[in-house]
Order: C-alpha cells, then sequence, then structure tokens
C-alpha cells in the first residue's frame, strides 16, 4: 500500500497542485512568488541538474564536455562578481549573455549537420540580443526557463507521462488567460485579492517585477497580470522538475559522469528537504541578500539547459551521443 501510495502521489500532485497555484498566483502573486521561491528554488536547483546528470551528462563527454564545464564556471564567476558588486552594471549582463551563446554553440562539436545548425541559429539569436538589449534578452530568457519542463518532457522517451493536451493547457492557455486579466478582476469581486499579500520580501509588489519584466512595463495596468502569469509558470516548472522528470525512464548513456545520481532516491530527497528547510531560513531572514545568493546556482542550472534541449529534442543530437 505504501509503495502505491509512493508512486501516486506525483499524479495526485499534478492534479491538484495547478488549481491552487493558479488562484494563489493571481489572488497572491507578491505572497505567491516569495514562498515558492524560497520553499523549492533550491531544492529544484539539485533535483533538475541531478535529471540532467542522469538523462543527458553521456552526451556532453571529452572535449565537449570540459568546455561545457569551462563555460558552467565562467557563468557562475560571472553571477557570483555580480552579486558581490565587483563586477556590475551592463557590462556584467553582457559577459554572461556572451557565455550564454558560447553554451548554445558548445553543440556544434558533436558534428551532426542539424545540430550544428540548430546551435548557430540560437547562438545568432542570442548574439543579436547582446547587441541590441542585453537586459531585455536575460530577462527573456528567465521567462522562458518556466516553460523548459514542457522540452524536457517531449524530448522524455514515449513523450513523458504528460499528454501534449495536458501541457499546452497548463503552459500556454492559462498564463494566456491569466494575463488577461479575468481571473484577477473574478477574484477581486469575490473579495480574495491581496496583491500585496507578503511576509517575506518586506517591499511592495513592483518591487518584485523586475524577476521577470522590463522597468518600462512596471507602471503599466496590466503588468500584475503578466507576473502573475509568469508566476504560476515558475509554480508549474517546481512541480515538474521536483515531481515528475525524478520519475522519467532510466538513463540514455548509462556511461555518464555520477555526481549528483550517485545518491539513492531516498537520500536525495531528505538532501533536498534539508536544503531547502535551511535556505527558506536564510530567505526568511534577508530576502534579497538570499535571492542573490540563490541566483548564482540557479543561473547555472538555467543556462545548462540551453544546449542540453538543442542537443535532447533534435534526433541527430541524441544520435551523436558515444559511450564514454
Amino acid at each position: 500500500m505504501i509503495a502505491d501510495a509512493q508512486r501516486r502521489w506525483p499524479e495526485l500532485l499534478s492534479l491538484v497542485v495547478p488549481p491552487l497555484a493558479l488562484f494563489a498566483a493571481v489572488s497572491a502573486p507578491l505572497l505567491t512568488y516569495a514562498t515558492t521561491l524560497a520553499l523549492f528554488g533550491p531544492a529544484h536547483v539539485l533535483s533538475e541538474l541531478r535529471y540532467v546528470e542522469r538523462q543527458f551528462a553521456g552526451l556532453f563527454l571529452g572535449t565537449v564536455g570540459a568546455a561545457l564545464l569551462s563555460l558552467l564556471g565562467g557563468v557562475a564567476l560571472i553571477r557570483g562578481l555580480r552579486v558581490a558588486g565587483i563586477l556590475y552594471g551592463p557590462a556584467g549582463i553582457q559577459l554572461e549573455l556572451g557565455v550564454v551563446a558560447a553554451l548554445a554553440l558548445t553543440v556544434l562539436a558533436l558534428g551532426r549537420r542539424r545540430l550544428i545548425a540548430a546551435g548557430l541559429c540560437a547562438g545568432l539569436v542570442l548574439g543579436g540580443g547582446l547587441v541590441v538589449d542585453p537586459y531585455l534578452t536575460i530577462l527573456l530568457l528567465a521567462c522562458l526557463h518556466n516553460w523548459t519542463p514542457v522540452g524536457f518532457l517531449r524530448a522524455a522517451p514515449g513523450g513523458g507521462p504528460w499528454s501534449r493536451t495536458r501541457l499546452g493547457l497548463l503552459f500556454v492557455v492559462a498564463p494566456l488567460v491569466i494575463a488577461t486579466g479575468l481571473p484577477r478582476q473574478l477574484l477581486a469581486l469575490a473579495g480574495a485579492a491581496w496583491p500585496e499579500l507578503d511576509w517575506l520580501t518586506g517591499g511592495e509588489l513592483r518591487q518584485q517585477y523586475a524577476a521577470y519584466l522590463p522597468p518600462w512595463v512596471h507602471e503599466r495596468p496590466w503588468a500584475q497580470d503578466l507576473f502573475s502569469a509568469l508566476v504560476f509558470c515558475q509554480c508549474l516548472h517546481y512541480l515538474v522538475v521536483l515531481t515528475v522528470l525524478p520519475r522519467l525512464d532510466a538513463p540514455r548513456v548509462a556511461e555518464a559522469p555520477r555526481l549528483l545520481t550517485r545518491w539513492a532516491e531516498p537520500d536525495f530527497n531528505r538532501l533536498l528537504f534539508l536544503s531547502g528547510g535551511a535556505t527558506f531560513v536564510l530567505f526568511f531572514l534577508n530576502f534579497s541578500e538570499a535571492r542573490n545568493i540563490y541566483s548564482i546556482p540557479a543561473a547555472v542550472h538555467a543556462w545548462v539547459e540551453l544546449p542540453v534541449l538543442l542537443v535532447a529534442l533534435l534526433p541527430a543530437g541524441r544520435a551523436a551521443a558515444r559511450p564514454g
């Protein structure tokens, strides 16, 4: 009975959490954003890195893997210097975006024609963003990061446990409906609108818009609705990474390196629980400072998704894998 319950609880969560997250993100976007970030942000970083290592590390071996790790180390260094105030202003954003563009180009080394084309396209788009508006490009990537579970689930053998219909409804239709402002107006009529409700940040809702929205959007009448839609997608992102991805099929390449995957699942779950509790205390003590520190590992786990998804979503990329 216990084993059966353990198998079913992710599916139960996938049914219960989305409607609750939609209500929370629309009625109390500040509270929902801050609380879910503090509770699940660091834990989901560890969980996703473990999944990436388990499923895709074998696709990046030898020189390609060394280049990938070096660039990710560069991301951590640049973000750390930005957090410390040593590297500030546009220069820090430009450097980080340049490294992200280089990460996209690492797939060229796998030598497959379609993969080379995809890598060049991604590199050119990011290079264009670096020239035109690096800050806006980084924000757009931060928003799109919330949709990466869709790519992981579509790349999974058999398409993953969530159907395309469910993914479309949750990750496309629901955010668009939230962004129209209609759900907020309906909840306001019902007396269930608490946009400034907060117990962590110590500030106003508008101060948190910068996580996803450029400054020129902050004063728009629809800024709250757009932010709520992105917070809802953030909740879905955490749900999939923490409960669905760990239960997908076995690794594609058995010879992949083992760092996080050497932990048995029960031990790793305890690690997630302890790390989540510890980091939540830090967020509670100083939300802004904790978020700045969290942004370092968060950047690493977000930017590694770019080459990983380019490879995972293209058959040519998966065929390029060679056991090492």
